[in-house]
């Protein structure tokens, strides 16, 4: 029977989360809030309407979340040109490797399609990658495991054939909600809780031996 790896695709694929972290501190920057980008990084795989909401809450800023929504944007037009730079490692490799091997690949993100279509076009992945879902796919983001059930289902594989490939704690409580098996690929930069990952791995090609014990 086949196997399926659904892989996460920033901070996982592309290393994108202190990018991500530089461009909110430029949005609350552009409304009078000089907040550190490092003071982000707790709230790296959240959705960003999310982050706007939460941040705002928990430091009890004067601010709608609607107003940071452009200034985000544009930071992310400046500093995101090119996402071929920021792909990790060992990450079209190990897609390569997997794809030959018959081995399903899908790619559950957070993001949104154009954002999806543009790394795709910088790096040269998306051709390794059976399914393809997107936070506009499903009613809600991860945490919800919405994206995770429509891969399944689109997938037409049981969860227990399935390695889930994730790097935050919203996306392993995501992975986790639809019954998969999840890999928490480590980074020390960020406070992540990986406890709740049955496996913790600190590079990509730790996914094989994994893969082994769902032969």
């Amino acid at each position: 029977m086949k196997t399926a790896v659904l892989f996460d695709m920033d901070g996982v694929l592309i290393d994108t989360e202190t990018v991500y972290a530089r461009c909110l501190s430029m949005a609350f920057q552009e409304k009078g809030y000089s907040i550190p980008a490092s003071d982000f990084y707790c709230f790296a795989g959240m959705e960003f309407q999310t982050k706007f909401e939460t941040i705002i809450r928990a430091r009890g800023l004067t601010l709608a979340a609607e107003e940071l929504a452009e200034p985000y944007r544009a930071a992310q037009r400046k500093l995101l040109l090119d996402f071929g730079p920021l792909l990790k490692k060992h990450t079209a490799a190990v897609l390569k490797q997997l794809h030959e091997s018959g081995c399903l690949l899908a790619l559950c993100s957070n993001s949104n399609q154009e954002r999806i279509d543009k790394v795709f076009d910088d790096t040269g992945i998306g051709g390794y990658f059976d399914r393809v879902i997107t936070g506009e796919h499903v009613p809600r983001r991860k945490p919800d495991p919405g994206i995770y059930l429509l891969a399944l289902e689109t997938l037409k594989i049981p969860a227990d054939r399935c390695l889930a490939v994730e790097d935050s704690i919203y996306g392993i409580q995501a992975a986790k909600g639809a019954g998969l098996r999840v890999a928490a690929l480590r980074d020390d930069r960020f406070p992540y809780r990986e406890g709740s990952a049955d496996y913790v791995i600190t590079e990509l090609p730790q996914v094989f031996q994994i893969l082994e014990e769902l032969k």
